[in-house]
């Protein structure tokens, strides 16, 4: 999975992978570069592989989104009910502007996301949760990703749609559901 950061419109420019779905999430933080922060977001999966098909990690960009630092991998993880906490742990460069954080679900199955929230260290074991647009996927925009950035994908797999059954809190989360696809039939002699 490769993703480079441009400066063009503050979007990031990726090529979608058909095996893949990818979005991302950019965050201003101009004011906290040089500080620990975390970034968590509550998955949950419905395939058997207990979420070994999905794949997180942040990048820090200058303010004209030039990549600033190596990736952010360090991920802990936790149960809370029913779902799993991701959380990316790192600290940001002092040049930094912005941090994008990339989810890619890469296997079949059905995951949610929910409850995607940042912290920031202000004084050594003191947070402060910073505003993210569209957190929860609450937003009542028309727009399934308000607030996130994502790759054009031609292919109809995976489906992507709002979850109003399965949620940690509020009253959705995103739901992705990858089909295992075949390859196409021959249709002249019908193979």
């Amino acid at each position: 999975m490769l993703f480079s950061i441009t400066a063009s419109q503050a979007q990031p420019s990726w090529k979608a992978i058909r095996e893949n779905f990818q979005f991302a999430k950019k965050v201003e933080i101009k004011e906290s570069a040089g500080k620990n922060f975390r970034y968590e977001m509550a998955v949950r999966s419905e395939s058997l592989d207990t979420l070994g098909g999905v794949r997180f990690f942040g990048a820090a960009t200058d303010r004209n989104d030039n990549l600033i630092s190596s990736k952010f991998v360090n991920i802990e993880k936790r149960s809370e009910q029913e779902w799993t906490i991701f959380t990316i742990v790192g600290r940001l460069p002092e040049n930094t502007a912005a941090v994008w954080f990339f989810t890619s679900v890469t296997s079949t199955g059905t995951y949610y996301f929910d409850d995607i929230s940042l912290f920031l260290e202000t004084r050594p074991g003191s947070w402060k949760q910073l505003g993210i647009i569209n957190s929860s996927f609450e937003d009542s925009s028309p727009v399934l990703f308000a607030g996130y950035a994502i790759p054009d994908q031609k292919s109809k797999n995976p489906k992507t749609t709002l979850s109003e059954k399965i949620f940690k809190t509020g009253k959705h989360s995103l739901m992705i559901t990858y089909t295992d696809e075949k390859e196409p039939k021959n249709l002249l002699t019908g193979e």
